[in-house]
């Protein structure tokens, strides 16, 4: 199977900018590979400090960068399945 793309989660969001990968997993984000589910959003909406501070990083990079994904059962299944 071909990867098409890349589903983020919080903890790898938290961690991108220590990634030894870290320009890579930016070139992939600016390229629009990588993408954000409705339920990391939720994740990272609950960790925020305030309203505002959400509203702010989600403005920044690279949250701003980040395609909205939606879950599928089809979605549900593979993050299962690996």
């Amino acid at each position: 199977m071909a990867v098409s793309g890349w589903l983020i989660d919080k903890s790898a969001i938290v961690r991108l900018a220590d990634s030894k990968d870290a320009t890579e997993w930016a070139d992939r984000i600016d390229r629009g590979l990588v993408s954000i589910t409705s339920v990391t959003r939720l994740e990272i909406g609950f960790s925020a400090r305030s309203g505002g501070d959400l509203r702010t990083a989600s403005r920044r990079a690279p949250l701003s960068k980040l395609p909205l994904v939606y879950l599928t059962p089809a979605i549900e299944d593979r993050a299962i399945a690996v």
